[in-house]
């Protein structure tokens, strides 16, 4: 398998990058050096302070292999309705997940919530065992979850947005640093997706009505 980097020295051309990234003229984009590198690692060189792969294999095929399976309360609510959204903003710092439930309820739409920063409090209204608005995983890995879900709104990683395309979902990015804006402006220039909010520090409940 090959994968594919192109070499970027200066800021300037970071920036280029970035706007033929969004516009889908990738092919149009000639600076710096473009290696391809064996997957066993040989032939390296020419990798500048700025290096972004280009293609090859990311984790979004990625199983555990002590993964057994799905939680069984998990298996329980995706089966209990239609596809729910996923949320999740991977290692992320995020402390308002009351924004979130209060979106869910406006839209009555289901969801699953994955990581530690959207665990409901317990004193949530619809956190107890009859709960079918929502249900939470401290982790569980996307390559398993989003392709039985409706959509994903998330920080735009790379692993995830590769996630939620090879599932086939609309991708909603909340970014909040880096290439997360590049994601977010990508997938809305292709219709794959759209920007949810203006950034993750900023995020209301609003924002993600308007996206979903």
């Amino acid at each position: 398998r090959v994968k594919t980097y192109i070499n970027i020295n200066k800021m300037e051309e970071l920036i280029k990058f970035r706007q033929f990234l969004a516009e889908g003229k990738m092919d149009k984009f000639k600076v710096g050096q473009t290696v391809k590198y064996k997957a066993d690692g040989k032939e390296k060189k020419g990798v500048g302070p700025y290096a972004f792969e280009l293609g090859g294999s990311l984790a979004d095929t990625y199983l555990p292999p002590n993964f057994r399976g799905p939680p069984p309360l998990l298996s329980e609510f995706l089966s209990d309705g239609p596809p729910p959204i996923c949320i999740g903003f991977g290692s992320m710092p995020f402390r308002r997940v009351q924004i979130v439930l209060e979106a869910l309820r406006k839209l009555n739409r289901r969801a699953v919530l994955v990581g530690e920063t959207l665990r409901p409090p317990s004193d949530d209204e619809d956190n107890n065992n009859n709960n079918l608005l929502y249900h939470h995983v401290s982790s569980i890995p996307y390559s398993f979850l989003l392709p039985k879900c409706s959509m994903m709104i998330c920080h735009g990683g790379a692993g995830v947005v590769h996630a939620c395309l090879r599932a086939g979902i609309p991708c909603l990015i909340s970014p909040l640093m880096g290439d997360q804006f590049s994601f977010a402006a990508l997938v809305e220039a292709k219709g794959l997706g759209v920007q949810c909010g203006t950034k993750l520090s900023t995020l209301t409940c609003q924002d993600i009505v308007e996206a979903v």
